[in-house]
């Protein structure tokens, strides 16, 4: 277990601040990994920020309650 944490430390400070990777090509494959790990992780993040912004959106725009702000929005667009 703790080979392992040291193995994610050693990655880690690679990808954060280009520390040199030993060589190795099970370390190169842990840090492909790793790499694809962050990527879903931000993929995720986007898909839920995306959520949260349509949800804003459908409330100001299609809602009767900011109809005045909606109006002062599109006079920026015209």
């Amino acid at each position: 277990m703790r080979t392992s944490l040291v193995e994610i430390q050693v990655i880690e400070a690679h990808l954060m601040a280009g520390k040199p990777l030993p060589a190795g090509e099970d370390m190169a494959d842990k840090l492909h990994w790793q790499q694809q790990a962050y990527e879903v992780v931000q993929l995720y993040g986007r898909k839920q920020l995306k959520a949260e912004l349509d949800t804003v959106h459908d409330k100001i725009f299609a809602g009767s309650a900011f109809w005045r702000f909606r109006r002062r929005i599109a006079r920026y667009f015209h």
